[in-house]
């Protein structure tokens, strides 16, 4: 069978969705021979391709002078249907012109349950996008239980076609083995995220103003520098000026898990999720969590994370001191992760993958 994909995040996004469509299509190539991906993207911005090889399809030709977001919304569809049998959006959007099964995967519906956190334009479109692509899948994949239910609320007549596929974890993970590293000897937690309300990092900086400063650990944050960074950076200047804090930007996948491997935990008090991607990569790497008490990050950590309300940093502090102070604890944790993290592995998850696939093509035909 020949899957087209939306591959515009694979070569064009570093991080998110763009590690979500990289690992489904190296997944696809290794585990599934029976299923070719033709990858459809307008541009490749990161010099990235698949490991093996693969059909890719360029906006080339007579669409060269097309902008990129209109030939992946009302071309793209209509080359797929003439080169494969099904066609998966990878990031909550189908393009129009489609004659084939489709499958689209929602990541979260978080810009209706949270409106606040979104620009009332940025709404607009995620929701004209999200319907239209709910409305015409074939199937819908969701990549978790909780986001399952969201667009079961929302779009109550799609219930029927939402199957649960979570993200894949890189597999190289469940071999990494870290060396000794020399970015810091003191003990130290781990932020790992991109830098905005949602993610709360706001909560660890006043989560750690509560702990005493010889309890205190270091703070390393790794993500993006931004407008919110900017602003966690003044809040900490004027109220909190003798905090330890390291911030690495855009480094590689293998020194973020060497960050995290000699972390007393990973910190990630995230008010709400599509999944929580980087507490199942803490999982992996025997790494706890302390993580936002969310139905999508309990999926994501299982019973390798300990669980806060986001909103009481002192919760939030008192659970960085048991595992700063308890290290039977921290090692149980993180064996229970090693355990429940396997279920995130693309051997695993590519089987459900195909019986989507599968199911998507014979209730069309």
């Amino acid at each position: 069978m020949r899957v087209g994909i939306d591959a515009k995040r694979a070569f064009a996004t570093r991080t998110g969705l763009g590690e979500y469509s990289r690992r489904l299509i190296n997944a696809l190539l290794k585990y599934a021979s029976e299923y070719t991906p033709v990858l459809l993207t307008p541009v490749n911005k990161l010099g990235w391709y698949p490991e093996r090889r693969a059909p890719i399809i360029f906006r080339e030709g007579i669409w060269k002078r097309l902008p990129p977001f209109l030939w992946r919304s009302f071309v793209s569809g209509k080359i797929a249907s003439r080169y494969a049998n099904l066609f998966h959006g990878l990031s909550n959007e189908l393009p129009k012109g489609l004659s084939i099964p489709s499958v689209v995967t929602i990541h979260d519906l978080l810009f209706k349950e949270h409106p606040e956190w979104y620009p009332a334009f940025d709404r607009l479109i995620y929701s004209l996008k999200v319907n239209d692509a709910v409305n015409r899948a074939s199937l819908v994949i969701a990549v978790s239980e909780a986001t399952k239910q969201a667009i079961a609320n929302h779009y109550p007549h799609t219930e029927g076609k939402i199957r649960v596929v979570p993200p894949m974890l890189p597999e190289d993970i469940f071999h990494f083995k870290n060396t000794p590293s020399k970015q810091t000897a003191e003990p130290y937690i781990v932020f790992l995220g991109r830098m905005e309300t949602r993610k709360n990092f706001a909560g660890v900086l006043k989560a750690l103003k509560v702990i005493p400063p010889n309890k205190r650990p270091l703070l390393i944050s790794i993500a993006g520098k931004n407008a919110y960074l900017k602003k966690c950076l003044k809040w900490v200047r004027k109220h909190f000026p003798d905090l330890r804090w390291k911030h690495y930007s855009n480094i590689p996948n293998h020194e973020i898990w060497k960050l995290l491997q000699g972390a007393v935990a990973l910190v990630y008090p995230s008010f709400a999720e599509g999944f929580g991607m980087p507490i199942a990569e803490a999982s992996a790497l025997g790494v706890p969590t302390i993580a936002g008490d969310h139905p999508a990050m309990r999926q994501a950590g299982g019973n390798s994370a300990i669980y806060v309300n986001p909103n009481d940093p002192e919760e939030i502090a008192n659970a960085i001191e048991t595992l700063m102070n308890n290290h039977e604890l921290r090692n149980q944790l993180g064996e229970r992760g090693r355990q429940h993290a396997t279920q995130f592995h693309p051997k695993n998850l590519i089987q459900k993958l195909k019986a989507v696939y599968d199911e998507a093509v014979d209730i069309s035909s």
